[in-house]
């Protein structure tokens, strides 16, 4: 079980990007050895002030494949899907006190990334990790440029 800070980067479809600040929880069962297999959920926000203007929520499933399994440092490599909901408080903003129509957009598609698990305990290792998502299923609406990167910092407890 893990808890952690993190970034969500994607362009705005406009060639320009966008980068918001966040946290999350995971839960990782280490199935064999060298291999690894997490959900993840995390919220971000382009501003943690009262009136921000979108809210992200990426939830995945992965798979990881350790290089040192139980070594102190172990890198890994992880691939999976990853469904996003995201929020476009703009609109509700500028329609108060009530918004016209739901403002959420929901899409997913697949991940790959790289990470390294330092091992600081018996049962406790933090995890530092990068990984690219390609969307390429819009359930509601369509992501801004169909890419995003995510990097995550987490503290993980095993039981």
């Amino acid at each position: 079980m893990g808890l952690g800070g993190g970034t969500y980067v994607t362009g705005n479809g406009a060639g320009g990007a966008y980068r918001d600040s966040g946290f999350g929880l995971t839960l990782r069962y280490r199935a064999a050895e060298s291999l690894g297999i997490e959900a993840g959920w995390q919220f971000h926000q382009d501003s943690w002030e009262t009136v921000s203007t979108r809210t992200t929520q990426p939830a995945s499933l992965s798979f990881q494949v350790f290089a040192f399994p139980w070594a102190v440092l172990s890198p890994y490599a992880l691939a999976g899907v990853t469904v996003t909901r995201q929020i476009d408080h703009s609109v509700y903003w500028a329609t108060l006190p009530v918004p016209d129509g739901d403002t959420s957009r929901i899409y997913a598609g697949p991940h790959a990334g790289l990470g390294l698990e330092l091992s600081v305990g018996f049962q406790t290792a933090i995890s530092v990790e990068a990984r690219s998502i390609r969307y390429i299923a819009p359930i509601t609406g369509s992501p801004d440029d169909g890419r995003a990167f995510q990097s995550r910092v987490m503290l993980n407890v095993y039981f």
